[in-house]
């Protein structure tokens, strides 16, 4: 088992422990916190060039 989690950590990403993460995700806004408040001021759009080069 420890030599899988040391390979997952080598080759994929971090392996944190179960209370390290439980704390991360619980240090995170709510997601009502996170949507805007106001919908009547739409974001301007990113437009792709016309003719990409």
């Amino acid at each position: 088992m420890q030599w899988n989690l040391y390979d997952i950590d080598n080759k994929f990403g971090d392996v944190e422990s179960t209370d390290s993460v439980v704390d991360y995700l619980n240090g995170l806004p709510r997601f009502e916190d996170t949507v805007p408040k106001n919908l009547s001021d739409p974001q301007s759009e990113v437009l792709a060039p016309a003719n990409p080069a």
